[in-house]
């Protein structure tokens, strides 16, 4: 069945193996030496790549063509000529094939250094045609050459691996490094950033200028996920290196990136004061690329706090600038900044002109953040002209949260309340208020002055619809309720009657789902809709199910382990914990999270096998709900996750008061994190992206349940969880300083002492820099104390 034919056939055509054993003894030596070194590639392969990994022992450059040419029409890989470059494949088993052969002829070791060099190369050559550098000529494709990135991910993932292996930071950070505008322009935030702070890592002879380029991206991608404490850590030792330098670009750029850091944590002076810093230090060096950045973010800062006069300066002079230069991301900024501060104003038509431009720039590139921004604006405006704003809004919420990009996420958040309030959903739009601020709390930034006046008339207009009572119950809710289904309980745009009262039990009404035929109790949307499940599927049916994804990933049926032989292959085992721990997912999310390589067409077939799979080894189907165009874990059913605990135990905390009321609820917290997510389980991206925001909320948590101990003078407490902290992320600095300063009011001075001089010695292995200057400060003055 695998290979085709029938059953009188060879023995050789009965089995896949043997099928390619048959096939690979008839190739030519030279063949057979180009088919297994072809297996180091992820992906697929250029020309150009398969050239640099073929070459060798009799095999030339001008022959690689013709040998990628046979071994095709030999079907042991295939030629896709859909795109800018020709791209060859292999499948799947023919080059787990390939690899037995290359391991055999002890060729895996040469293979894999030619495929790291090559895309080294690749990304060093690149660079300047993504980087804004004055060093290209003429007009950049810049569409396609982030389609040229985009194409090798795998392959750029795997030689990142082999670095690292190989302890050659050199290579890893030759990659990494130059990546940050790639990860930005395409919403790449989480992997490259892991690509960039593992790169650092891997040794101490890593050079200073690769080391600080990487530093600043990886600072400028923790910005862009609201990840503010290590942003500024990784900016400020990139700034430290660039004034080591001398690199005047360097420090007018960093300059810059930290002035977006204060303005996301509303310090709007700060935030001007450093823009306008990297702007003279970029006009002294003739970094005019570093300029136009400047002049738009000073722009930024400028309408923000409601200075339209300025703005307009700055950002008209940054879009003639990113004319000049052909630069679409720049033009598409500008325009996008020129159409906000025109909405503020009230010209409409300008405004929508602007922002309309901005959007299809954004699309064109695939700028993922231009075009979220641009649907917010041209929401709002939808709503100033009293035309439906809510898909343009919904879009730009929905591409925010893929980003995680927090503070725009509020902002959208935001909106929704302000249009929800507008349609008679007053209890919709303070629960909407409600998550907005949660999640600014929470990453600690606050409502900008031009939004303030707006973000009052909302909250005012929402209090004196509900009243008291009913106000504070529909915030609570608000605190508790997933996004996901804040967006579901959106009134409609066309309000019944009975919603003009403003009463809660109207809102209520209207926002409770009403279906469009009666509901089969056999089909699991019914249980999303609060219908009755089928027979035998209740939350009863099939026992409790225990799901731990902290640490070691294990699956229980009651006290039953579900293991390997029960799930069959690892795609259903990870379908499970990504739905487990995420919010309802489409067809096309699930298969951008668990299949990013496969083609569109195949998904279908994939997704169907994994959920078919899955719910066979759970015993029953009622565990995994599809409605709406949403695949969903059944949370209704009697089950416990270690992550929905941690996750539950900290939104509580964070909403004890006081203060000092939190500390049970993060010990909850802390208790339940029992290592990284999925910590011994192969999974994708988003397995990554989802471990690197666990951490940093445990990290959190401990720094916040130390200093709750701190303040009431139980010092040993205090010092267990900063130990913790520090174990858990050994480059906070911040966490070090609380250690140092709860060993210090302890009597342990000289533990505290000594302890600095251990993070001296850390932090110049691991990144190169010294301390922080506030790390020093305390340093010396337990010195002057001791």
């Amino acid at each position: 069945m695998l290979v085709g034919g029938v059953r009188t056939a060879p023995r050789r055509h009965q089995t896949l193996r043997a099928t390619l054993d048959w096939s690979h003894d008839l190739l030519a030596p030279d063949e057979r030496a180009a088919f297994r070194r072809l297996a180091v590639f992820a992906g697929g392969f250029t020309l150009a790549a398969a050239e640099e990994v073929t070459v060798g022992d009799g095999i030339r450059p001008d022959q690689v063509l013709d040998l990628l040419t046979r071994l095709a029409d030999k079907s042991l890989l295939w030629a896709d000529h859909n795109g800018a470059d020709v791209r060859y494949h292999l499948l799947a088993t023919v080059r787990d094939y390939a690899r037995e052969c290359l391991a055999a002829a002890s060729e895996e070791d040469a293979a894999r250094h030619a495929h790291l060099r090559f895309f080294a190369d690749f990304v060093e050559q690149i660079e300047p045609r993504i980087s804004r550098s004055d060093d290209v000529p003429g007009p950049v494709d810049l569409e396609r050459e982030l389609n040229r990135i985009e194409d090798e991910t795998s392959n750029l993932r795997a030689a990142l691996e082999f670095a690292r292996a190989e302890g050659d930071v050199h290579a890893a950070l030759r990659i990494a490094g130059p990546l940050e505008r790639y990860a930005y322009l395409r919403g790449q935030y989480s992997e490259v950033r892991h690509w960039m702070d593992s790169a650092v890592t891997i040794g101490p002879d890593a050079p200073a200028v690769l080391l600080a380029k990487a530093l600043l991206g990886s600072g400028r991608l923790a910005l862009l996920q609201c990840d503010y404490a290590p942003a500024i850590r990784r900016l400020e030792a990139a700034l430290r290196l660039y004034r080591e330098l001398d690199d005047a670009q360097g420090i007018g750029r960093t300059l810059v990136a930290l002035g977006n850091v204060a303005r996301e944590q509303g310090r709007y002076a700060r935030a001007m004061q450093l823009h306008q810093e990297g702007l003279a230090i970029a006009q002294g060096a003739g970094d005019r690329w570093a300029a136009v950045t400047a002049h738009t973010h000073l722009g930024f800062d400028s309408w923000l706090q409601r200075d339209f006069e300025r703005a307009t300066a700055e950002c008209t002079t940054a879009l003639e600038e990113s004319r000049k230069l052909g630069d679409v991301e720049g033009i598409a900024d500008a325009l996008m900044n020129l159409g906000t501060v025109a909405r503020y104003q009230g010209a409409t038509e300008r405004a929508a002109a602007l922002l309309g431009e901005s959007l299809s720039l954004s699309e064109k590139i695939g700028f993922r953040e231009g075009i979220a921004w641009a649907l917010e604006q041209l929401g709002l405006l939808a709503i100033d002209r009293d035309v439906d704003a809510e898909p343009l809004l919904r879009r730009s919420l929905q591409l925010h949260r893929e980003l995680r990009d927090q503070w725009r996420t509020c902002s959208v958040l935001e909106d929704l309340a302000a249009l929800a309030l507008a349609r008679g959903g007053a209890a919709a739009a303070t629960r909407l208020l409600a998550a907005a601020e949660e999640m600014r709390g929470a990453i600690g930034t606050v409502v900008a002055p031009c939004d303030s006046a707006r973000h009052a008339q909302t909250l005012d207009g929402a209090r004196a619809a509900l009243g008291d009572e009913a106000f504070e119950s529909a915030w609570r809710q608000g605190l508790l309720t997933p996004i996901d289904e804040l967006q579901a309980q959106l009134p409609s745009a066309a309000p019944p009657a009975a919603a003009e009262t403003g009463s809660p039990e109207a809102d209520a009404a209207q926002a409770a789902p009403v279906p469009r035929k009666k509901a089969d109790p056999r089909h699991p949307s019914s249980v999303l809709a609060g219908q009755t499940t089928e027979p035998g599927t209740g939350a009863a049916a099939g026992g409790a199910l225990r799901i731990r994804a902290l640490g070691a990933a294990t699956v229980h049926r009651k006290d039953t382990p579900v293991t390997t032989a029960d799930w069959g292959y690892g795609k259903p085992r990870e379908l499970l914990f990504l739905l487990a721990t995420s919010p309802p997912m489409t067809r096309e999310q699930l298969g951008v999270a668990l299949w990013p390589d496969q083609a569109r067409e195949r998904l279908g077939n994939a997704l169907h096998t994994a959920l078919r799979e899955l719910r066979r080894a759970l015993g029953d189907p009622g565990w995994v709900l599809y409605a709406e165009g949403r695949y969903a874990f059944n949370g209704t059913r009697d089950h416990d996750c270690d992550v929905e605990t941690f996750e539950q135990a900290l939104a509580a905390a964070r909403r004890a008061r006081p203060a000092a009321a939190a500390l049970p609820d993060l010990q909850r917290a802390i208790a339940a994190y029992g290592g990284d997510f999925l910590a011994d389980m192969a999974a994708g991206e988003w397995a990554q992206a989802r471990r690197d925001e666990l951490r940093r909320a445990f990290e959190a948590a401990l720094l916040a349940a130390g200093r709750l101990h701190a303040a009431a003078g139980r010092h040993q407490p205090a010092v267990t969880a900063f130990r913790r902290a520090v174990a858990h992320e050994p480059l906070n600095e911040t966490a070090h300083r609380e250690l140092m300063t709860s060993w210090a009011r302890m009597g342990e001075t000289a533990r505290a002492i000594r302890h600095y001089r251990e993070l001296e010695e850390l932090l110049r292995e691991q990144v190169g820099v010294p301390p922080a200057a506030e790390t020093t400060a305390l340093y010396r003055r337990l010195l002057d104390e001791r």
